[in-house]
This record gives structure tokens, C-alpha cells and sequence, in this order.
């Protein structure tokens, strides 16, 4: 597109981030916050963002990005990729030689989506443990992830926020119904942390601010120690623009005509 003469091509940090939900309720490896944070330390990001996306991508280490209101940077910092970190939560967990799990991805749906899961399989294979991927198309395997029926035990995911609030995230994506007199699990979550729950609760009926932004703190904090993900990258959007358009591309994924204009 850059080299057409007449066209290029415009980026921008999207709302939305990537990253694999862990089925963390059962019993197994997963159960255990020290191998999720092993996870989480044995994925090279920068990596995959440089030699995968070709560089469209921002580190994540939380479910929010800096957009989204409530986003701790402290809290949010990625994980740094530390193999011989991985190997040593692993064996502090009682799995020195690692141990095997299912993961899911889709195939189209996400820049680069499979070979990005491709890639974390490698990395992880390089502390011991050994992942099945099991690629799917998007509308049969979005349609398992609503039903409560993905056959895996993890699975690569993205989430947008058009409303640029922490509630949206953590609420329905990881609210786990802990808190009595609440409203049930969400049915996009698979972890279950009653300070968790109530911090985001709380939030939810609170207007000052100030205190929301302690509350998501709060629950950021429990989602650090927890990792019931991991964590990836804050995807960019990439849009072919003709180069007569004066016209930016919006984080939120929208393309509103009424900002564009053509120059002659």
C-alpha cells in the first residue's frame, strides 16, 4: 500500500486487547497462580510483536490498555519475559518438568491470530510445557466460547471497549458471581476472586471518580497475583487510506465518514 504512490497505509493503538483466558476453576496445573504467572513469564511479547505483527502491537500485562479509564500503569506493567523465572514458579508449583495442556485459537480473526498462538507454543515448549493447539474457524469457535463449550483449556481471545471504562472488561470478562446477594458469573468468565468481585461491584455504583479509579486498582491488583490470563498486546489497527483523505483512524474501531475529508 506505502509503495502504490497513491495510497498509504495509517495505524493506531486499538481499544482492544489479546490475550488466552485460562480455564482456571478445575483442578491441574492451571488452578495455580504460580504457573499462570509462569505463563506469563515464558511468552515473549516483544518477540511476538516484532517478528509476528511486524511490530503492530503494544505489550499488555493486565486486561485494560491505557486508553480505558481505571488503568493502572504500575499494575498493567507486562510481565518480562524471564524463562528462568517460568521454570522456577513451575517447579515451586510441584511441576519442575512441566505439564500439558489444550489451547484454542482462531484463524483469521485477529491480526496474524494462529500464528501468534503458534509462536506462544513454541515459547512455552522451551520451559517445559507442551500445548495442543486446535485451530478453529471464528463463528464455530466464538459460538463454543458463548455456549460455555470450548473443548480446551485455554483460548486465544481479543476484547474491544467502546465504552472506555474498566467495567466493561473486568465486569464481564471476569466478574466470577463470588459476592453474596450479586448477580451470578458472567458467562465469559472461568476465574473466581471474591475481592476481586467486590471491588468491581463497588465500582459499579460509586460516581466519585476518584474512588473508582481505587476500586479498579483494587481489582487490578488481585488480577497481578491471580494472572487467570495471559497476557499478550494492545492490537493496532491498520487502515489503506488514499492519500487525498484527510482522515485518522479512531482507536475504538469506528469509521465516522463526517471526519473524513477529501483534499484536492
Amino acid at each position: 500500500v506505502n509503495g502504490s504512490g497513491v495510497a498509504e497505509a495509517r495505524t493506531v493503538p486499538s481499544i482492544r486487547n489479546i490475550f488466552v483466558v485460562l480455564d482456571v476453576k478445575g483442578e491441574g496445573p492451571l488452578h495455580d497462580p504460580k504457573v499462570r504467572q509462569a505463563l506469563n513469564y515464558a511468552v515473549d511479547k516483544k518477540s511476538i510483536i516484532e517478528h509476528v505483527l511486524g511490530g503492530n502491537g503494544v505489550p499488555v500485562g493486565c486486561p485494560l490498555n491505557p486508553y480505558i479509564f481505571g488503568y493502572d500503569e504500575k499494575l498493567c506493567e507486562p510481565f518480562p519475559y524471564d524463562p528462568a523465572k517460568a521454570k522456577q514458579l513451575l517447579a515451586e508449583a510441584g511441576y519442575p518438568d512441566g505439564f500439558s495442556f489444550t489451547m484454542g485459537s482462531p484463524s483469521g480473526r485477529y491480526l496474524n491470530d494462529r500464528q501468534v498462538a503458534e509462536a506462544i507454543v513454541g515459547q512455552l515448549a522451551k520451559v517445559g510445557v507442551k500445548v495442543d493447539l486446535r485451530v478453529q474457524e471464528w463463528s464455530s469457535y466464538v459460538g463454543q466460547i458463548l455456549e460455555r463449550k470450548i473443548p480446551t483449556d485455554a483460548w486465544l481471545i481479543g476484547w474491544g471497549n467502546a465504552q472506555f471504562d474498566a467495567d466493561n472488561t473486568l465486569f464481564t470478562l471476569l466478574y466470577g458471581g463470588t459476592v453474596e446477594g450479586g448477580p451470578p458469573q458472567t458467562r465469559f468468565s472461568y476465574w473466581a476472586d471474591p475481592a476481586f468481585d467486590k471491588a468491581v461491584l463497588e465500582a459499579q455504583s460509586v460516581v466519585d471518580q476518584a474512588k473508582r479509579q481505587a476500586l479498579y486498582k483494587k481489582a487490578l491488583e488481585r488480577v497481578r497475583a491471580g494472572a487467570p490470563w495471559i497476557f499478550l498486546h494492545q492490537q493496532k489497527d491498520i487502515y489503506g487510506v488514499n492519500k487525498r483523505v484527510k482522515w485518522q483512524p479512531r482507536p475504538d474501531e469506528l469509521i465516522w465518514a463526517f471526519d473524513a475529508e477529501i483534499v484536492k
